[in-house]
C-alpha cells in the first residue's frame, strides 16, 4: 500500500469512528433499547451478572457469556447513561471497522468506504448495534472473524490471525446457538481466499482456528464458573434448542400473513435482484470479473438467503419472520453490495469519488433520522412495502444496467436511503406500534431510576414484580419486570388479581417473599392486602418509591409477605 493510500485509509477509519457521533446528533434514538422484552432482560444481567447467574443457573439467558460479560464490564466500570452509550459505540466500531477492513482488502478502498457508510447508516444494522439484544454482538463478533480469515490468508497473514478469528466465531455462537448458521459462509469464505498466492493451507488454517474457539470456550467456561455458573455454559442453550425442536404443534403463521408486512426484508430483495442481475452480466462478460470476487460476494450472498430461507420449511422456526435475525444477513448482503459498487466507483477521479463518498454519507444520515418515526404505524401495511421496493428499484436498474460514475453512484445511494427511510416502519404489530411512540432515552433514564431503586431493596435476584398490564403504564411495568427475567419473577400482570395464588410460573406466594407493587393506584397497598388475605397472607410495607416519568407518574411500592 502506497503512503498516498495508507493516508486515505487512515481518513476512512477516522470517519467511520466519528460516524456514531454524528448520527447520535441526527438521531439518538438507534442507541437506546426500545420497550420490549429481550433487550432488558440482559440489561438487567448487565446491572447484576454474579447474582443472576446464581440465581438463573440454567437459563438460556445465562449461557450467553460473550453478550454477558461485555455489558457487566462497561457497566461495572461505568455509571448507566454512559455505560450504555460505550457499550454500543463499541459494538458499532467493531462491526463497522471489521467490515471496512475485510471490503478493502477484497474489494479495494472505494467499494469498501461506500459499502460500510452504507452498513452503519442501516437502521435494521443500528438497531442490531444499538439495543441490548444479541444479533448485535453476533454481528460484531462474526464480522471480526472475517475480518482476521482476510488477514490470515493474505500475503501479510500470520498464524495469530486465525486463532484470534476462532475465537470471534466462538463469541459469535456463543452469543447463540443458531449463529452457527454462519459457520458454513466463513467455510466459504476461507475457500475464495486460498489462492495461488496464499501461503497457508486450509488444514493448517483451520487448527490454528480451532485452537482461538477452544481458547475462547474455555475462557467462557471459567467466567461462568466464577461467577457462580456452570462449567459447561452452554449446555443451557442447547436444552433450550432440543426442548424448541421437540415441542409439538409449534409452526409458523402462514406466509400471507406476516411477508406482506415484513419491511425488514425489503433490503435484501432488493440486493437479491441486484445480485442476480450483476451475476448475468458478468456470465456475459468474464473479463470483468477476474479473480472472481465480484462473483463470489453476490454467490456467498444468495446462497446464506437461500439457507436461511430453507430454514423454515419445517415450519417451527422462519428466521426471516423476526428482524433480529433477518440482521444474520446483513454481513453477506454488504459484501454483495460491495461487489456492486466496484465497477460503478472504479474508473471515478478523486474528486469525484469525494463527491459520492460525502453525498452517500448525507443521503444516509437523512434516512436515519426519518427511520425512527414516532406516529402510529400506517393501517395499510402492504402499501409501505410497497412503496420501500419501488424507492429501491433505481438502485436495482443502476446494477442491472452496468451504469458507472458519480451520478450513477449518487443515485444508488438516494434510492437506497429513501428504501430505508421508508422500510424501518412499523407494521401489523400493536407492541411495535406501541414502542415506537416511545422516546427511548427518556425511557432507558426512567427505567435506569426504576431499576436502582428496586435493586436497593434486593439486588439478590429474588425480587417478584406485581402490576396492571392494562394501565397507562403497563408498557414500563412490562419491561421493568423484564430487568428480572419477566415470568421469572412475575406475580401477575392483572393487579391485583393472584391467579390460583401462585406466580407467573407456579410457585405458591410464601412468607419473606418480597414484591415491588407498580401502581398508579393511590390504594395499591390495600387491594394487595386484600387479595392476600383470602391465602391467610399480609403485605407489610417495606418502603415506597415515586416514579415521575415521561410514561406518567406511579409509585412503586415495596413489600413483604407476612404469614
Amino acid at each position: 500500500m502506497s503512503p498516498e493510500d495508507s493516508s486515505a485509509t487512515r481518513r476512512d477509519v477516522l470517519a467511520i469512528v466519528l460516524l456514531p457521533i454524528a448520527l447520535l446528533l441526527v438521531n439518538h434514538q438507534w442507541i437506546f433499547s426500545g420497550p420490549w422484552r429481550d433487550p432488558w432482560i440482559y440489561y438487567g444481567h448487565f446491572r447484576g451478572l454474579p447474582e443472576y447467574m446464581r440465581v438463573f443457573t440454567g437459563t438460556y439467558f445465562t449461557s450467553r457469556l460473550s453478550v454477558l460479560l461485555p455489558g457487566w464490564i462497561v457497566y461495572r466500570l461505568l455509571s448507566g447513561l454512559a455505560a450504555n452509550v460505550v457499550l454500543h459505540l463499541l459494538l458499532f466500531w467493531l462491526a463497522a471497522l471489521s467490515f471496512y477492513g475485510t471490503a478493502l482488502r477484497i474489494f479495494g478502498r472505494r467499494a469498501a468506504l461506500v459499502s460500510t457508510l452504507a452498513l452503519a447508516c442501516h437502521p435494521f444494522f443500528l438497531d442490531s448495534v444499538g439495543e441490548n439484544y444479541v444479533d448485535g454482538f453476533g454481528l460484531a463478533y462474526v464480522l471480526g472473524a472475517f475480518y482476521f480469515l482476510t488477514r490470515a490468508f493474505g500475503p501479510d497473514g500470520r498464524n495469530r490471525d486465525l486463532v484470534i478469528a476462532g475465537a470471534f466465531a466462538m463469541a459469535c455462537i456463543s452469543a447463540n446457538l443458531f449463529y452457527v448458521v454462519f459457520l458454513p459462509i466463513l467455510a466459504l469464505h476461507v475457500l475464495f481466499l486460498r489462492s495461488p498466492q496464499g501461503r497457508r493451507a486450509v488444514p493448517e488454517g483451520t487448527l490454528f482456528a480451532a485452537v482461538g474457539a477452544a481458547g475462547a470456550f474455555l475462557f467462557f467456561s471459567l467466567a461462568s464458573k466464577f461467577l457462580g455458573g456452570r462449567y459447561l455454559y452452554f449446555l443451557a442453550s442447547t436444552s433450550y434448542a432440543v426442548s424448541l425442536r421437540n415441542q409439538t404443534g409449534l409452526t409458523i403463521p402462514p406466509y400471507a400473513e406476516w411477508l406482506p408486512v415484513a419491511t425488514w426484508l425489503v433490503l435484501p430483495a432488493l440486493a437479491a435482484l441486484a445480485a442476480a442481475a450483476l451475476l448475468v452480466r458478468l456470465s456475459r462478460r468474464r473479463d470483468a470479473d477476474p479473480g472472481g470476487t465480484l462473483s463470489y460476494a453476490q454467490i456467498g450472498f444468495l446462497l446464506f438467503l437461500a439457507m436461511l430461507a430453507l430454514w423454515g420449511m419445517n415450519r417451527r422456526h422462519e428466521p426471516l419472520q423476526v428482524a433480529c435475525y433477518t440482521s444474520l444477513l446483513l454481513p453477506s448482503l454488504f459484501f454483495a453490495l460491495a461487489g456492486q459498487l466496484t465497477p460503478i466507483l472504479k474508473d471515478l477521479a478523486s474528486e469525484r469519488f469525494r463527491l459520492v463518498a460525502w453525498g452517500t454519507a448525507v443521503l444516509l444520515a437523512v434516512s436515519v433520522s426519518l427511520s425512527y418515526p414516532t406516529s402510529p404505524p400506517p393501517r395499510a401495511a402492504w402499501f409501505t412495502m410497497l412503496l420501500a421496493l419501488a424507492a429501491g428499484l433505481p438502485a436495482v436498474l443502476v446494477v442491472a444496467m452496468g451504469r458507472r460514475g458519480a451520478a450513477a453512484a449518487l443515485l444508488l445511494a438516494f434510492s437506497l436511503a429513501t428504501s430505508q427511510a421508508l422500510s424501518h416502519r412499523p407494521v401489523g404489530n400493536d407492541w411495535w406500534s406501541n414502542g415506537c411512540r416511545v422516546d427511548r432515552l427518556a425511557m432507558f433514564r426512567e427505567v435506569e431510576e426504576i431499576v436502582t431503586a428496586w435493586r436497593r431493596v434486593d439486588a439478590s435476584g429474588a425480587l417478584h414484580f406485581w402490576f396492571d398490564a392494562r394501565e397507562p403504564q403497563g408498557l414500563l411495568y412490562d419491561v421493568v419486570a423484564s430487568t428480572s427475567l419477566w415470568g421469572m419473577r412475575l406475580v401477575s400482570t392483572r393487579f391485583p388479581e393472584i391467579a390460583g395464588g401462585r406466580t407467573h410460573m407456579g410457585r405458591p406466594l410464601d412468607p419473606g417473599m418480597k414484591i415491588a407493587i407498580l401502581s398508579q393506584r393511590v390504594t395499591a397497598l390495600d387491594e394487595a392486602r386484600a387479595a392476600l388475605a383470602p391465602l391467610g397472607l399480609g403485605a407489610r410495607l417495606l418502603s415506597e418509591k415515586r416514579i415521575d416519568g415521561p410514561a406518567g407518574t406511579f409509585t412503586m411500592t415495596f413489600v413483604e409477605v407476612t404469614r
